[in-house]
């Protein structure tokens, strides 16, 4: 044979370095020297020209288990039996399933893919070795099934999660794929969408429009809340509503550009994976801002009992505010100027009044001597910036509309008795004359 120009070796394979010699030197095709193992050695697409197939239920001269096992000759693995049957039950979150002498075949979701009840069996009795049977310890999570055509690499996703070597078996569903998940990154998938933010004296949109391409909304590009092994960029995303003002299904406008980019091959994106956004129009809902109301510190209501209700008029209440300090949480827009916001009185009718602020909000006027609550109305908002406002006492309580009531603490002299107490001032075990103190919580009123 050391001088054979006419046989040849075709659709071979050896694990040395050496196909043919200075003992053989017919010709040969389609023969590979596999002297490492490597990635490549272990896949199908390695041996062109082979009859190979990576599933059991083919009936190629050779089978490969991808990614775990050199070719193998399948008549051996076989025996004159047949292939050998793996069933399972699997899990990927709450995509359940049984799996019975088929490949398993998912999308992407972003949990792991377990497996459970493994069984293998033959059909023609065949005795099975187990021990031969190797089980893969990779986690099943990200997707094997790509195309990238930025990274230029792929696969076919043919993960062999059970296989064995020469001297094993034929094993049929013991493949799992796990195909990318589509996403649509583009303009399109923003358009007519619906934003919110709570008002902050600007235009700016930028940040509500951004959370909408974020993991945490998948009804605009389909990527999955939590996911950390892709990232949308709209950080150069610019969006605008019409004017800064309170009110709902206003005009919002968004220019800017959005990529995706991966730490695996989890999604299958819409063309590039690049979008431009150019005067893309959405609708979009201005929520008030909250503004607290102060008590000037120190200030307190004051009267003497007379067994009426009434605390104070207009110029006592007033006195209750601090002119540096009545509301705090006014904005300023993009200029830095401060929203045009005062504190005033409806119909000059501001007034107080001692009672009791009832578990469900009720409040029930007493005019009896002891520590009371007392209620102001009239108070309200004025200016041009009102009406982005929701005025609220220290605790967060709303008032639901301009005048309505608002609570203060009245108690007895703080310097002989406790906070609440409920007695007149005694001398000498004399009463004296009571006396009504409104002492709010903080230096706060109470909006009710």
């Amino acid at each position: 044979m050391k001088n054979d120009t006419v046989s040849s070796i075709t659709n071979a394979y050896t694990t040395g370095n050496i196909i043919a010699n200075n003992l053989y030197t017919g010709k040969q095709s389609n023969a590979y020297s596999v002297t490492g193992v490597d990635t490549a050695s272990k896949t199908s697409a390695t041996y062109s020209g082979f009859d190979i197939s990576s599933s059991g239920s083919d009936d190629t001269v050779w089978r490969i288990y991808e990614g775990h096992s050199l070719p193998l000759l399948r008549d051996f693995l076989r025996r004159g039996k047949g292939a050998v049957t793996v069933s399972y039950d699997y899990a990927q979150g709450d995509n359940k399933g049984t799996i019975n002498g088929s490949d398993l075949t998912l999308t992407y979701n972003n949990q792991d893919v377990t497996l459970s009840n493994i069984n293998y069996t033959n059909a023609n009795g065949l005795t099975i070795d187990t021990a031969k049977i190797t089980q893969d310890t990779a986690s099943l999570r990200n997707a094997n099934v790509y195309t990238d055509t930025e990274k230029n690499v792929s696969s076919n996703g043919q993960m062999a999660f059970y296989c064995t070597s020469q001297d094993g078996y034929d094993l049929v569903g013991n493949n799992v794929y796990i195909n990318q998940r589509e996403v649509n990154i583009s303009g399109d998938s923003v358009a007519g969408k619906h934003i919110t933010k709570v008002y902050d004296g600007k235009v700016d949109a930028s940040d509500a429009v951004k959370a909408l391409f974020n993991a945490s909304d998948t009804s605009v590009t389909g990527l999955i809340a939590g996911d950390t092994t892709a990232t949308l960029n709209a950080n150069d995303l610019k969006a605008s509503f019409q004017d800064k003002n309170v009110g709902v299904g206003k005009t919002v406008t968004a220019n800017g550009t959005l990529k995706l980019t991966q730490t695996a091959h989890n999604y299958k994106v819409t063309g590039s994976g690049t979008a431009q956004l150019s005067n893309v129009t959405l609708t979009g809902d201005i929520t008030p801002a909250p503004l607290t109301l102060s008590l000037a510190d120190g200030k307190t209501l004051t009267k003497v009992y007379e067994g009426k209700a009434n605390a104070a008029t207009a110029e006592t209440v007033s006195s209750l505010f601090s002119k540096d300090k009545t509301v705090t949480g006014l904005k300023t827009d993009e200029n830095g100027k401060t929203d045009d916001v005062a504190l005033g009185f409806r119909n000059n009718d501001a007034k107080g009044t001692y009672g009791a602020k009832e578990a469900d909000g009720t409040f029930t006027p007493d005019g009896s001597a002891g520590a009371h609550d007392v209620q102001l109305t009239g108070i309200q908002l004025s200016g041009a910036d009102a009406g982005n406002y929701n005025l609220i006492d220290a605790s967060g309580n709303r008032e639901h509309h301009l005048g309505r009531a608002i609570h203060a603490r009245e108690g007895c002299d703080r310097e002989r008795h406790a906070p609440g107490c409920r007695q007149g001032i005694r001398r000498h075990g004399v009463p004296q004359r009571h006396h009504h103190e409104a002492e709010p919580h903080g230096g706060r009123l109470h909006v009710v």
